[in-house]
């Protein structure tokens, strides 16, 4: 089942000392401080606590990197707050152009695999996670039908009992991957009403039920063109030509790159958030839904959220702990990313706010998370060129400064981000994907 990847040990965390204590290189060198200041220098390359006494520590052997991220007060080694991060290879072996990543149970035996498109091998490839977390993987679509493969999402479209994938293909095709008797077996078809219809490039797409009539539906990004699109059925779906478009918008969203499902406006039914990079008013966008009754019939009424510069990805969460959802944002020129606070009242504009800039890249993924289990949010960020991997922390007040905390610099291009426990352990890992040569899915796995 493809090549076993992913099983090493977890290494034993140093003793902190005074100091600080450098190595040769490629052997394990460690710095420790005991105590620091609780707030150091802004990008420095180890993670802090709020409380006046830290334990940091950085190890490096060979090529991988360890981040010490004791995030909690008091900074107790072992605690389940303070966390190392172990980069873990799940894939290589997929070709080249790894891209969009995507976390589920795909062949329900109670452990997290993922799915990852490579654009450039024009490949989905499955990670199943075994017992021993080690990991089996295969390619499950490789033809014309997904070239050029951006991005991928899972669910059960034809409600058989096993999970589907979705292939967002900027060769100008929606690939529908249908799960056949067991998570080894899948049969690719490509939509038919997303192909040769004036879109010549998909980049996102999301899965879930718009109208709460328990299936499923598509709402995918066309980057060439300049759409949001639903793509429904129904009855169960048993081709690529079961499927039914509805067009949200194909005029004011000039290089859609992301779009989410989320019920914004509280009123039961799933609303669409759209981020457009050449969109020069309300580059971010959330589109009403009109009701379960009339939203394949009427239109979506369009909301800006704000204007970020060259804005390419976004995730929802409650950043500054009101208990309304806010969207974090990444710019793709600038590497710029930010937050938008949703106001009182969701339907008129939200206030933006900076939180950093990470020069000579480009912003890619961001995925808001909880990773110390302190009650608030840090940023988990990844970039393209020259990628790194970071996570933004508030100092404070989210409205103010926040702390850039550098992670990897892995030596390609990140894209997606997502933050999971993985390995049920009860800590939260990173899993990303690094295009080129030799790049593939990697696992940053949280250990003490």
């Amino acid at each position: 089942m493809g090549n076993q990847q992913g099983g090493m040990p977890k290494p034993k965390a140093p003793a902190c000392c005074a100091g600080t204590h450098l190595l040769p290189r490629g052997r394990v060198w460690r710095r420790c401080v005991w105590p620091c200041h609780p707030v150091p220098t802004a990008g420095s390359p180890v993670a802090w606590c709020r409380s006046a006494r830290t334990i940091s520590f950085l190890l490096v052997t060979g090529a991988a990197a360890l981040i010490g991220a004791h995030l909690n007060a008091g900074c107790t080694p072992g605690s389940p707050a303070s966390s190392l991060y172990l980069p873990v290879w799940i894939d290589t072996a997929g070709g080249s152009g790894a891209d969009g990543v995507v976390i589920a149970d795909i062949d329900a035996d109670g452990d997290l695999d993922a799915v990852s498109a490579w654009e450039g091998s024009g490949r989905v490839r499955l990670h199943l996670q075994q017992a021993d977390h080690t990991w089996g993987n295969l390619t499950i679509a490789d033809s014309a039908a997904v070239a050029g493969v951006e991005d991928v999402a899972v669910g059960d479209l034809d409600l058989d009992g096993r999970l589907d994938v979705v292939a967002a293909c900027e060769s100008g095709r929606v690939t529908w991957i249908r799960q056949g008797e067991d998570a080894l077996t899948w049969y690719p078809d490509v939509i038919d009403v997303s192909h040769n219809v004036g879109c010549s490039s998909w980049i996102d797409v999301e899965v879930g039920d718009v109208d709460g009539d328990g299936r499923l539906e598509i709402v995918a990004a066309c980057k060439g063109g300049g759409w949001v699109s639903i793509f429904y059925t129904l009855e169960p779906p048993t081709a690529g030509s079961s499927f039914l478009r509805f067009d949200v918008d194909t005029t004011t969203r000039r290089k859609a790159s992301c779009v989410r499902l989320i019920d914004l406006d509280g009123d039961g039914n799933a609303d669409i958030v759209s981020v457009a990079r050449e969109e020069e008013q309300n580059s971010i966008a959330w589109y009403e839904n009109p009701g379960a009754e009339a939203w394949r019939t009427q239109a979506w009424t369009k909301h800006g959220i704000g204007q970020w510069p060259d804005a390419f990805w976004l995730d929802l969460g409650d950043i500054d702990g009101d208990g309304r959802i806010d969207l974090a944002v990444s710019s793709w020129r600038e590497a710029s990313f930010g937050w938008f606070r949703q106001p009182d009242d969701v339907r008129t504009a939200w206030t933006g706010f900076a939180a950093a800039r990470l020069s000579g890249t480009h912003g890619a993924g961001v995925t808001i998370a909880d990773l110390d289990g302190d009650g608030r949010v840090e940023v988990v960020v990844g970039t393209y060129r020259n990628g790194q991997l970071a996570v933004l922390r508030p100092l404070n007040d989210p409205t103010g400064g926040w702390l850039t905390l550098p992670l990897a610099r892995p030596g390609g291009a990140l894209d997606l981000v997502p933050v999971v426990d993985l390995d049920a352990d009860g800590r939260l890992d990173i899993i990303t994907t690094v295009s080129g040569d030799g790049g593939g899915v990697v696992w940053y796995r949280a250990w003490q």
